[in-house]
């Protein structure tokens, strides 16, 4: 008999790895034959799921959640690069037991990215689930360039407990993601926010509004493109994305009708 383990990860447990190898050495001790295929849903494992399938494991420093120096990893070949939050500054990153919600930060996600821009890629993956911090998405937004400024002008760490202070965005070193810049959501996510128990977060009315602000009005420059700005919002963290992407394609709609 022959059989195929394709599963996913025990999370909090095993990794898919490790459960297809388990699996695989308790049906061996029958006599079964077997042929291991990691998967993974878009979170922890995603990058090591795509290396099982042939992409090579290409590691990196970035910043943990915390801050902390850490070694993610990258899943690359000739034209495409798998790049996961779980790994970079996700949960897994995290000290056990410790969760930072109000503190944690996407940057390391965003550093990852960045990285992989620089590789050539023309394709880059983005696998988003596992994440650790509650910033929007601004913490990713900081590391590929974008700078966050307070009412007087003064810049901005992008962290939770403060996205409520922010009143301007600078975009002018934003890195450009044009030659890999090809939305395709898998499907529609709940909000990282709401996963967990409720949470003590400033107010979100008009939060990152400037973002989209900016991006509409450079519109045909999909470096600033304000629909991937909003996908990003919305899959990294506050349940904002839906308002944000909803104004950004209307806008978008206008300025068509325009030419």
């Amino acid at each position: 008999m022959r059989a195929l383990i394709a599963p996913d990860k025990f999370k909090g447990s095993l990794s898919a790895t490790e459960v297809a190898d388990n699996l695989a050495h308790g049906l061996a001790a029958t006599g079964v034959h077997t042929v291991t295929l990691p998967l993974a849903d878009g979170g922890d494992g995603s990058v090591a799921a795509a290396v099982a399938a042939g992409m090579r494991p290409h590691p990196w420093p970035v910043a943990d959640a915390l801050g902390r120096p850490h070694t993610a990893t990258i899943a690359v070949d000739a034209e495409t690069a798998v790049v996961e939050v779980a790994n970079t500054c996700g949960l897994a990153t995290l000290p056990r037991d410790v969760l930072a919600p109000m503190t944690a930060s996407s940057y390391g996600f965003g550093e990852a990215i960045r990285h992989a821009v620089g590789l050539g890629v023309r394709r880059i993956v983005l696998a988003l689930g596992g994440s650790a911090s509650t910033d929007g998405g601004a913490g990713l937004l900081a590391a590929l360039g974008y700078t966050f400024h307070d009412s007087g002008g003064q810049p901005i760490t992008p962290e939770a407990h403060a996205l409520n202070r922010i009143r301007r965005v600078d975009v002018s070193g934003a890195v450009d993601l044009s030659r890999t810049c090809r939305r395709r959501p898998a499907r529609r996510p709940k909000p990282v926010i709401a996963v967990a128990a409720r949470a003590e977060m400033p107010s979100r009315s008009g939060l990152f509004t400037d973002i989209v602000t900016v991006a509409e009005r450079t519109a045909a420059d999909t470096r600033h493109d304000p629909v991937l700005i909003a996908e990003v919002l919305y899959h990294i963290g506050v349940d904002i994305g839906d308002h944000l992407r909803c104004r950004a394609v209307k806008r978008r709609a206008v300025l068509a009708t325009r030419q």
